[in-house]
Protein backbone atom coordinates (compact mmCIF):
# COMPACT_ATOMS: atom_id res chain seq x y z
CA UNK A 1 0.00 0.00 0.00
CA UNK A 2 1.59 3.43 -1.01
CA UNK A 3 -0.28 6.64 0.25
CA UNK A 4 1.27 9.88 -1.95
CA UNK A 5 0.11 13.28 -0.35
CA UNK A 6 0.68 15.85 -3.04
CA UNK A 7 0.04 19.22 -1.17
CA UNK A 8 -3.36 19.06 -0.28
CA UNK A 9 -4.30 15.28 -2.21
CA UNK A 10 -3.95 12.35 -0.25
CA UNK A 11 -3.34 9.69 -2.84
CA UNK A 12 -3.29 5.55 -2.27
CA UNK A 13 -2.56 3.38 -4.90
CA UNK A 14 -4.18 5.69 -7.68
CA UNK A 15 -7.27 6.73 -5.25
CA UNK A 16 -7.76 10.17 -4.29
CA UNK A 17 -8.61 9.47 -0.94
CA UNK A 18 -9.30 13.03 0.18
CA UNK A 19 -8.55 16.42 -0.77
CA UNK A 20 -7.07 18.42 1.95
CA UNK A 21 -6.73 21.54 0.67
CA UNK A 22 -8.38 25.48 0.38
CA UNK A 23 -8.38 26.20 -3.33
CA UNK A 24 -11.92 27.33 -4.77
CA UNK A 25 -10.40 25.55 -8.03
CA UNK A 26 -9.48 22.33 -8.25
CA UNK A 27 -7.56 20.36 -10.85
CA UNK A 28 -7.23 16.66 -9.51
CA UNK A 29 -3.06 15.51 -10.73
CA UNK A 30 -2.98 13.47 -13.89
CA UNK A 31 -3.23 9.65 -12.92
CA UNK A 32 -5.31 9.39 -9.87
CA UNK A 33 -7.84 6.21 -11.66
CA UNK A 34 -10.38 6.78 -8.96
CA UNK A 35 -11.94 9.42 -6.64
CA UNK A 36 -13.12 8.14 -3.23
CA UNK A 37 -16.20 8.03 -1.93
CA UNK A 38 -16.66 11.48 -0.24
CA UNK A 39 -13.30 12.90 -0.92
CA UNK A 40 -14.35 16.41 -1.44
CA UNK A 41 -17.72 16.01 0.64
CA UNK A 42 -19.15 19.33 2.32
CA UNK A 43 -16.52 21.81 1.01
CA UNK A 44 -18.49 24.23 -0.03
CA UNK A 45 -15.85 26.87 -1.00
CA UNK A 46 -15.34 24.51 -4.01
CA UNK A 47 -16.04 26.52 -7.33
CA UNK A 48 -14.75 24.55 -9.74
CA UNK A 49 -13.13 20.85 -10.42
CA UNK A 50 -10.92 19.51 -13.61
CA UNK A 51 -10.99 15.32 -13.54
CA UNK A 52 -8.27 14.24 -15.60
CA UNK A 53 -8.63 11.80 -18.28
CA UNK A 54 -6.93 8.46 -15.92
CA UNK A 55 -10.43 8.86 -13.94
CA UNK A 56 -12.60 6.18 -14.68
CA UNK A 57 -14.78 6.27 -11.69
CA UNK A 58 -16.10 8.70 -9.03
CA UNK A 59 -17.80 7.00 -5.42
CA UNK A 60 -20.94 7.72 -3.86
CA UNK A 61 -20.98 11.05 -2.50
CA UNK A 62 -17.69 12.38 -3.62
CA UNK A 63 -18.63 15.50 -3.89
CA UNK A 64 -21.97 15.89 -2.12
CA UNK A 65 -23.07 19.34 -0.78
CA UNK A 66 -20.32 21.06 -2.85
CA UNK A 67 -22.89 24.05 -2.76
CA UNK A 68 -20.64 26.51 -4.98
CA UNK A 69 -19.60 24.35 -7.41
CA UNK A 70 -20.94 25.09 -11.04
CA UNK A 71 -18.41 24.47 -13.67
CA UNK A 72 -17.05 20.49 -14.11
CA UNK A 73 -15.05 19.17 -16.73
CA UNK A 74 -15.13 15.48 -16.61
CA UNK A 75 -13.12 12.92 -18.73
CA UNK A 76 -14.74 10.61 -21.46
CA UNK A 77 -12.95 7.81 -19.86
CA UNK A 78 -15.18 7.84 -17.10
CA UNK A 79 -17.08 4.67 -16.23
CA UNK A 80 -19.06 5.03 -13.12
CA UNK A 81 -20.31 7.80 -11.06
CA UNK A 82 -21.78 6.83 -7.86
CA UNK A 83 -25.10 7.05 -5.76
CA UNK A 84 -25.23 11.19 -5.12
CA UNK A 85 -21.86 11.65 -5.91
CA UNK A 86 -23.28 15.32 -6.90
CA UNK A 87 -26.21 15.37 -4.54
CA UNK A 88 -26.88 19.02 -3.32
CA UNK A 89 -24.66 21.10 -5.60
CA UNK A 90 -27.01 23.51 -5.86
CA UNK A 91 -25.38 25.85 -7.98
CA UNK A 92 -25.05 22.75 -10.65
CA UNK A 93 -28.96 23.04 -11.48
CA UNK A 94 -30.18 23.97 -14.28
CA UNK A 95 -33.38 26.68 -14.96
CA UNK A 96 -35.72 23.38 -13.78
CA UNK A 97 -34.21 22.78 -10.60
CA UNK A 98 -32.33 19.35 -12.29
CA UNK A 99 -28.98 18.60 -11.11
CA UNK A 100 -27.95 16.58 -13.86
CA UNK A 101 -24.06 15.25 -14.82
CA UNK A 102 -23.05 12.86 -17.75
CA UNK A 103 -27.15 12.00 -17.96
CA UNK A 104 -27.24 10.82 -14.11
CA UNK A 105 -30.03 13.09 -12.60
CA UNK A 106 -28.68 13.76 -8.93
CA UNK A 107 -31.29 15.77 -7.54
CA UNK A 108 -34.27 17.65 -7.91
CA UNK A 109 -34.54 20.76 -5.89
CA UNK A 110 -37.85 22.06 -6.78
CA UNK A 111 -41.26 20.75 -5.07
CA UNK A 112 -43.65 20.16 -8.19
CA UNK A 113 -46.69 18.70 -8.84
CA UNK A 114 -45.95 17.59 -12.52
CA UNK A 115 -42.78 17.14 -13.37
CA UNK A 116 -40.96 16.17 -16.90
CA UNK A 117 -37.08 15.10 -16.71
CA UNK A 118 -35.78 16.24 -19.64
CA UNK A 119 -34.11 14.15 -22.86
CA UNK A 120 -30.60 13.22 -22.08
CA UNK A 121 -31.12 11.51 -18.74
CA UNK A 122 -29.98 8.05 -18.77
CA UNK A 123 -29.83 7.18 -14.88
CA UNK A 124 -32.58 8.86 -12.03
CA UNK A 125 -30.08 8.60 -8.96
CA UNK A 126 -30.94 7.11 -5.58
CA UNK A 127 -33.70 9.16 -3.55
CA UNK A 128 -33.88 11.71 -6.05
CA UNK A 129 -37.95 12.22 -5.45
CA UNK A 130 -38.15 10.50 -2.45
CA UNK A 131 -40.98 11.33 -0.22
CA UNK A 132 -42.52 14.21 -2.43
CA UNK A 133 -45.98 13.71 -1.39
CA UNK A 134 -46.96 16.44 -3.36
CA UNK A 135 -45.68 14.95 -6.75
CA UNK A 136 -48.44 13.68 -9.11
CA UNK A 137 -47.48 13.38 -12.40
CA UNK A 138 -43.89 12.48 -13.82
CA UNK A 139 -43.22 12.73 -17.35
CA UNK A 140 -39.78 10.36 -18.54
CA UNK A 141 -37.65 10.50 -21.24
CA UNK A 142 -36.63 8.17 -23.62
CA UNK A 143 -33.34 8.01 -23.16
CA UNK A 144 -34.01 6.97 -19.88
CA UNK A 145 -32.22 3.27 -18.98
CA UNK A 146 -32.58 2.93 -15.46
CA UNK A 147 -34.41 4.43 -12.06
CA UNK A 148 -32.41 4.20 -8.93
CA UNK A 149 -33.12 3.19 -5.45
CA UNK A 150 -35.88 4.57 -3.79
CA UNK A 151 -36.21 6.95 -6.60
CA UNK A 152 -39.72 7.55 -5.94
CA UNK A 153 -40.07 6.03 -2.48
CA UNK A 154 -43.55 7.35 -0.45
CA UNK A 155 -44.75 9.29 -3.20
CA UNK A 156 -48.26 8.70 -2.63
CA UNK A 157 -49.62 11.45 -5.00
CA UNK A 158 -48.75 9.80 -7.67
CA UNK A 159 -51.40 7.82 -9.90
CA UNK A 160 -50.37 6.71 -12.59
CA UNK A 161 -46.98 5.52 -14.77
CA UNK A 162 -46.20 5.43 -17.96
CA UNK A 163 -42.36 4.12 -18.07
CA UNK A 164 -39.97 5.03 -21.50
CA UNK A 165 -39.35 1.97 -24.04
CA UNK A 166 -35.68 1.95 -23.53
CA UNK A 167 -35.47 1.52 -19.72
CA UNK A 168 -34.12 -1.96 -18.73
CA UNK A 169 -33.93 -1.59 -14.65
CA UNK A 170 -36.03 -0.57 -11.86
CA UNK A 171 -33.81 -0.25 -8.65
CA UNK A 172 -34.63 -1.65 -4.99
CA UNK A 173 -37.69 -0.03 -3.54
CA UNK A 174 -37.84 2.95 -6.37
CA UNK A 175 -41.67 3.00 -6.02
CA UNK A 176 -42.22 1.22 -2.82
CA UNK A 177 -45.12 2.62 -0.98
CA UNK A 178 -46.51 5.13 -3.90
CA UNK A 179 -49.82 4.04 -2.21
CA UNK A 180 -51.89 6.06 -4.78
CA UNK A 181 -50.31 4.50 -8.00
CA UNK A 182 -53.45 2.88 -9.51
CA UNK A 183 -51.89 2.11 -13.31
CA UNK A 184 -48.17 0.66 -14.18
CA UNK A 185 -47.08 0.49 -17.64
CA UNK A 186 -43.77 -1.73 -17.96
CA UNK A 187 -41.79 -1.04 -21.28
CA UNK A 188 -40.86 -4.04 -23.61
CA UNK A 189 -37.16 -3.52 -22.66
CA UNK A 190 -37.67 -3.80 -19.35
CA UNK A 191 -35.14 -6.82 -17.78
CA UNK A 192 -34.96 -6.17 -14.58
CA UNK A 193 -37.06 -5.31 -11.22
CA UNK A 194 -35.33 -5.23 -8.31
CA UNK A 195 -36.18 -5.80 -4.47
CA UNK A 196 -39.24 -3.88 -2.81
CA UNK A 197 -39.22 -1.69 -6.44
CA UNK A 198 -43.08 -1.56 -5.69
CA UNK A 199 -43.88 -2.61 -2.00
CA UNK A 200 -46.68 -1.63 -0.42
CA UNK A 201 -48.55 -0.35 -3.77
CA UNK A 202 -51.72 -0.54 -2.62
CA UNK A 203 -54.00 0.80 -4.66
CA UNK A 204 -51.91 -1.34 -7.90
CA UNK A 205 -54.40 -3.26 -9.27
CA UNK A 206 -53.26 -4.94 -12.76
CA UNK A 207 -49.69 -5.19 -14.58
CA UNK A 208 -48.31 -7.13 -16.98
CA UNK A 209 -44.23 -8.33 -16.80
CA UNK A 210 -42.78 -8.12 -20.33
CA UNK A 211 -41.11 -10.90 -21.69
CA UNK A 212 -38.06 -9.59 -21.48
CA UNK A 213 -37.83 -9.43 -17.40
CA UNK A 214 -35.34 -11.69 -16.52
CA UNK A 215 -34.95 -10.88 -12.79
CA UNK A 216 -38.11 -9.97 -10.26
CA UNK A 217 -36.80 -9.35 -6.82
CA UNK A 218 -37.79 -10.58 -3.46
CA UNK A 219 -40.73 -9.06 -1.88
CA UNK A 220 -40.90 -6.41 -5.66
CA UNK A 221 -45.03 -6.70 -5.42
CA UNK A 222 -45.05 -7.66 -1.47
CA UNK A 223 -48.69 -5.95 -0.29
CA UNK A 224 -49.92 -5.37 -3.32
CA UNK A 225 -53.41 -6.16 -1.95
CA UNK A 226 -54.82 -5.00 -4.94
CA UNK A 227 -52.90 -7.23 -6.75
CA UNK A 228 -54.58 -10.29 -5.51
CA UNK A 229 -55.43 -12.31 -8.47
CA UNK A 230 -56.18 -15.70 -6.69
CA UNK A 231 -58.16 -15.97 -3.63
CA UNK A 232 -55.86 -14.55 -0.74
CA UNK A 233 -52.52 -15.08 -3.02
CA UNK A 234 -50.54 -12.59 -5.08
CA UNK A 235 -49.02 -13.96 -8.32
CA UNK A 236 -46.93 -12.22 -10.78
CA UNK A 237 -44.81 -14.61 -13.40
CA UNK A 238 -45.39 -17.36 -11.32
CA UNK A 239 -43.88 -15.94 -8.87
CA UNK A 240 -46.26 -15.97 -5.28
CA UNK A 241 -45.59 -12.77 -3.49
CA UNK A 242 -47.75 -12.60 -0.71
CA UNK A 243 -50.37 -14.80 1.14
CA UNK A 244 -52.79 -12.90 3.08
CA UNK A 245 -55.45 -15.40 4.07
CA UNK A 246 -56.41 -17.13 7.51
CA UNK A 247 -56.66 -21.17 6.33
CA UNK A 248 -54.40 -23.29 8.40
CA UNK A 249 -53.83 -25.74 6.04
CA UNK A 250 -52.68 -24.38 2.50
CA UNK A 251 -52.04 -26.03 -0.61
CA UNK A 252 -50.26 -23.71 -3.04
CA UNK A 253 -51.74 -23.38 -6.33
CA UNK A 254 -50.45 -24.97 -9.21
CA UNK A 255 -48.10 -22.93 -12.03
CA UNK A 256 -46.16 -21.17 -9.56
CA UNK A 257 -42.16 -21.48 -9.80
CA UNK A 258 -41.10 -19.49 -6.63
CA UNK A 259 -42.68 -19.11 -3.54
CA UNK A 260 -41.00 -15.53 -2.82
CA UNK A 261 -39.44 -13.90 0.06
CA UNK A 262 -41.80 -13.66 3.29
CA UNK A 263 -44.73 -14.39 1.27
CA UNK A 264 -46.21 -16.46 4.27
CA UNK A 265 -43.97 -14.90 6.93
CA UNK A 266 -45.59 -14.41 10.37
CA UNK A 267 -49.07 -16.33 9.20
CA UNK A 268 -50.73 -16.73 12.60
CA UNK A 269 -52.54 -19.77 11.83
CA UNK A 270 -51.15 -22.03 9.50
CA UNK A 271 -50.76 -25.37 10.62
CA UNK A 272 -49.70 -27.23 7.55
CA UNK A 273 -48.55 -26.65 3.84
CA UNK A 274 -48.46 -28.77 0.34
CA UNK A 275 -45.87 -27.62 -1.91
CA UNK A 276 -46.45 -28.87 -5.34
CA UNK A 277 -44.39 -30.21 -8.19
CA UNK A 278 -42.99 -27.13 -10.36
CA UNK A 279 -42.26 -25.19 -7.23
CA UNK A 280 -38.12 -25.05 -7.90
CA UNK A 281 -37.64 -22.56 -4.85
CA UNK A 282 -38.47 -20.94 -1.77
CA UNK A 283 -37.63 -18.12 -0.76
CA UNK A 284 -35.53 -15.95 2.13
CA UNK A 285 -37.74 -16.41 4.82
CA UNK A 286 -40.51 -17.51 3.13
CA UNK A 287 -42.44 -19.24 6.03
CA UNK A 288 -40.19 -17.79 8.50
CA UNK A 289 -42.24 -17.22 12.23
CA UNK A 290 -44.79 -18.95 11.29
CA UNK A 291 -45.33 -20.50 15.05
CA UNK A 292 -48.02 -23.23 14.64
CA UNK A 293 -47.10 -24.46 11.50
CA UNK A 294 -46.29 -28.64 11.82
CA UNK A 295 -46.40 -29.88 8.66
CA UNK A 296 -44.42 -29.06 5.51
CA UNK A 297 -44.96 -31.17 2.30
CA UNK A 298 -42.67 -30.63 -0.26
CA UNK A 299 -42.95 -31.73 -3.47
CA UNK A 300 -40.38 -33.09 -6.41
CA UNK A 301 -38.49 -30.24 -8.37
CA UNK A 302 -38.23 -28.29 -5.58
CA UNK A 303 -34.19 -27.59 -5.92
CA UNK A 304 -33.43 -24.62 -3.39
CA UNK A 305 -34.90 -23.25 0.16
CA UNK A 306 -33.08 -20.07 0.80
CA UNK A 307 -32.20 -18.66 3.59
CA UNK A 308 -33.91 -18.11 6.76
CA UNK A 309 -37.05 -20.27 5.09
CA UNK A 310 -38.46 -21.73 7.76
CA UNK A 311 -36.59 -19.42 10.72
CA UNK A 312 -37.80 -19.95 14.06
CA UNK A 313 -40.99 -22.22 13.64
CA UNK A 314 -40.76 -24.11 17.03
CA UNK A 315 -43.65 -25.95 16.36
CA UNK A 316 -42.52 -27.76 12.81
CA UNK A 317 -42.23 -31.44 13.38
CA UNK A 318 -42.44 -33.19 9.80
CA UNK A 319 -41.02 -31.98 6.80
CA UNK A 320 -39.88 -34.01 3.86
CA UNK A 321 -36.89 -33.20 1.08
CA UNK A 322 -37.48 -34.12 -2.12
CA UNK A 323 -34.51 -36.02 -4.17
CA UNK A 324 -34.42 -32.87 -6.02
CA UNK A 325 -32.99 -30.45 -3.72
CA UNK A 326 -29.73 -29.08 -4.16
CA UNK A 327 -29.73 -26.18 -1.60
CA UNK A 328 -30.25 -25.01 1.98
CA UNK A 329 -29.62 -21.35 2.86
CA UNK A 330 -27.93 -20.09 6.07
CA UNK A 331 -30.46 -20.13 9.35
CA UNK A 332 -32.91 -22.00 6.77
CA UNK A 333 -34.64 -23.66 10.11
CA UNK A 334 -32.87 -22.22 13.15
CA UNK A 335 -34.99 -22.45 16.04
CA UNK A 336 -37.06 -25.35 14.58
CA UNK A 337 -36.77 -27.24 17.96
CA UNK A 338 -39.52 -29.87 17.69
CA UNK A 339 -38.08 -31.03 14.21
CA UNK A 340 -37.25 -34.61 15.13
CA UNK A 341 -36.31 -36.95 11.85
CA UNK A 342 -34.82 -35.67 8.53
CA UNK A 343 -33.42 -37.57 5.60
CA UNK A 344 -31.16 -35.84 3.15
CA UNK A 345 -30.30 -36.69 -0.53
CA UNK A 346 -26.44 -37.60 -1.04
CA UNK A 347 -26.88 -35.14 -4.03
CA UNK A 348 -27.57 -32.60 -1.40
CA UNK A 349 -23.83 -30.93 -0.93
CA UNK A 350 -25.14 -27.19 -0.50
CA UNK A 351 -25.99 -26.45 3.38
CA UNK A 352 -25.53 -22.82 4.65
CA UNK A 353 -24.02 -21.85 7.92
CA UNK A 354 -26.33 -22.19 10.67
CA UNK A 355 -29.03 -23.66 8.48
CA UNK A 356 -30.02 -26.34 11.52
CA UNK A 357 -28.85 -23.63 14.77
CA UNK A 358 -31.01 -24.76 17.69
CA UNK A 359 -32.49 -27.70 16.16
CA UNK A 360 -32.02 -30.00 19.51
CA UNK A 361 -34.93 -32.20 18.41
CA UNK A 362 -32.48 -33.69 15.61
CA UNK A 363 -29.28 -34.56 18.29
CA UNK A 364 -28.20 -38.30 18.21
CA UNK A 365 -27.73 -40.63 21.35
CA UNK A 366 -24.26 -38.59 21.78
CA UNK A 367 -26.21 -35.42 21.62
CA UNK A 368 -25.08 -34.19 18.29
CA UNK A 369 -26.67 -32.72 15.53
CA UNK A 370 -24.89 -34.11 12.37
CA UNK A 371 -26.04 -33.61 9.21
CA UNK A 372 -23.75 -34.71 5.66
CA UNK A 373 -21.19 -34.89 7.33
CA UNK A 374 -21.33 -30.95 9.12
CA UNK A 375 -21.99 -30.81 12.76
CA UNK A 376 -24.71 -27.97 13.85
CA UNK A 377 -25.00 -28.68 16.93
CA UNK A 378 -24.32 -30.53 20.78
CA UNK A 379 -26.64 -30.74 23.02
CA UNK A 380 -24.94 -33.21 25.44
CA UNK A 381 -24.27 -32.93 28.77
CA UNK A 382 -20.05 -33.83 28.68
CA UNK A 383 -17.82 -31.33 28.75
CA UNK A 384 -15.07 -33.80 27.43
CA UNK A 385 -15.79 -34.69 24.30
CA UNK A 386 -15.06 -36.97 20.47
CA UNK A 387 -16.55 -35.68 17.63
CA UNK A 388 -17.44 -38.79 15.35
CA UNK A 389 -15.15 -39.62 12.45
CA UNK A 390 -17.87 -38.63 9.65
CA UNK A 391 -17.70 -35.54 10.78
CA UNK A 392 -16.02 -33.33 7.85
CA UNK A 393 -17.12 -29.47 8.89
CA UNK A 394 -17.93 -27.66 12.67
CA UNK A 395 -20.35 -25.01 11.43
CA UNK A 396 -21.13 -21.71 12.62
CA UNK A 397 -21.59 -21.69 16.34
CA UNK A 398 -21.44 -25.69 17.09
CA UNK A 399 -19.58 -25.31 20.10
CA UNK A 400 -20.63 -21.59 21.03
CA UNK A 401 -20.58 -20.62 24.61
CA UNK A 402 -20.46 -24.22 25.92
CA UNK A 403 -18.45 -22.41 28.74
CA UNK A 404 -17.99 -25.57 30.38
CA UNK A 405 -15.97 -27.88 27.50
CA UNK A 406 -12.99 -28.76 29.02
CA UNK A 407 -11.60 -31.40 25.88
CA UNK A 408 -12.34 -32.06 22.14
CA UNK A 409 -10.64 -34.70 19.69
CA UNK A 410 -11.78 -33.72 16.11
CA UNK A 411 -11.48 -36.29 14.38
CA UNK A 412 -8.92 -36.87 11.08
CA UNK A 413 -10.75 -36.01 8.06
CA UNK A 414 -12.04 -32.36 9.11
CA UNK A 415 -11.93 -30.33 6.20
CA UNK A 416 -12.97 -26.85 8.11
CA UNK A 417 -13.61 -25.35 11.35
CA UNK A 418 -17.09 -22.77 10.98
CA UNK A 419 -17.33 -19.49 12.18
CA UNK A 420 -17.59 -18.34 15.86
CA UNK A 421 -17.33 -22.71 16.30
CA UNK A 422 -15.62 -22.74 19.60
CA UNK A 423 -17.15 -19.03 20.68
CA UNK A 424 -16.21 -18.59 24.78
CA UNK A 425 -15.13 -21.85 25.45
CA UNK A 426 -13.49 -20.51 28.13
CA UNK A 427 -12.67 -23.80 29.36
CA UNK A 428 -10.68 -25.45 26.56
CA UNK A 429 -6.81 -25.43 27.21
CA UNK A 430 -5.89 -27.22 24.43
CA UNK A 431 -6.95 -27.93 20.75
CA UNK A 432 -5.30 -30.42 18.13
CA UNK A 433 -6.26 -29.49 14.73
CA UNK A 434 -5.81 -32.37 12.27
CA UNK A 435 -3.72 -32.51 9.26
CA UNK A 436 -6.69 -32.57 7.22
CA UNK A 437 -8.28 -28.92 7.92
CA UNK A 438 -8.01 -26.42 4.83
CA UNK A 439 -10.27 -23.63 6.40
CA UNK A 440 -10.61 -21.86 10.19
CA UNK A 441 -13.85 -19.45 10.25
CA UNK A 442 -14.06 -16.23 11.41
CA UNK A 443 -13.84 -16.09 15.29
CA UNK A 444 -13.71 -19.71 16.03
CA UNK A 445 -11.73 -19.78 18.83
CA UNK A 446 -12.82 -16.17 19.86
CA UNK A 447 -12.79 -15.59 23.60
CA UNK A 448 -11.03 -19.23 24.73
CA UNK A 449 -9.35 -17.43 27.09
CA UNK A 450 -6.90 -20.81 28.64
CA UNK A 451 -6.32 -22.25 24.99
CA UNK A 452 -2.81 -22.41 24.58
CA UNK A 453 0.02 -24.38 22.74
CA UNK A 454 -1.75 -23.85 19.43
CA UNK A 455 -0.30 -25.12 16.45
CA UNK A 456 -1.96 -24.72 12.95
CA UNK A 457 -1.33 -27.96 10.35
CA UNK A 458 0.11 -27.27 6.94
CA UNK A 459 -2.84 -28.42 5.46
CA UNK A 460 -4.58 -24.69 6.51
CA UNK A 461 -4.97 -22.53 3.57
CA UNK A 462 -7.17 -20.01 5.02
CA UNK A 463 -7.94 -18.25 8.61
CA UNK A 464 -10.76 -15.94 9.33
CA UNK A 465 -10.70 -13.01 11.06
CA UNK A 466 -10.24 -13.17 14.73
CA UNK A 467 -9.67 -17.08 15.00
CA UNK A 468 -7.61 -17.01 17.11
CA UNK A 469 -7.81 -13.51 18.51
CA UNK A 470 -5.50 -13.23 21.54
CA UNK A 471 -4.06 -15.65 21.40
CA UNK A 472 -1.52 -15.21 18.18
CA UNK A 473 1.86 -15.57 20.76
CA UNK A 474 0.78 -18.91 21.49
CA UNK A 475 0.17 -20.30 18.22
CA UNK A 476 3.33 -22.42 16.10
CA UNK A 477 3.33 -24.15 12.74
CA UNK A 478 2.48 -22.80 9.18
Amino acid sequence: MQTNIISEFEIENGVLIRYHGTRTDVSIPDGVIAIKAWAFSNRREIVRVSIPKSVNEIGDGAFWQCESLNELILPSSLQKIGKTAFGRCYSLQDENGFIIVNGFLFEHCKSQSHIEIPEGVTEIGAGVFSAQKTLEEIKFPSSLKKIGENAFFACSGLQKITLPNGLKTIGESAFEYCTGIRSLTLPETLEEIEKRSFYGCESLSEITIPKNVKTIGNEAFSMCKNLRNREHFTIINGILFDYDGEDTIVSVPDGITEIGALAFAENANLTEITVPSGIKKIGQGAFSMCKELKRAILSEGLQEIGDSAFYKCPNLLEINFPESLRKIGECAFVGCSKLNKITISKELHAIGAFAFGGCSGLQDENGFVILNGILFGYYGKNNDIEIPETVTKLGKDAFSWKTELRSIKLPFGLIEIGEYAFLHCAKLTEIHIPETVKVIGNCAFLGCSNLKNIRIPKSVTHIGSGAFYGHEEQISGK
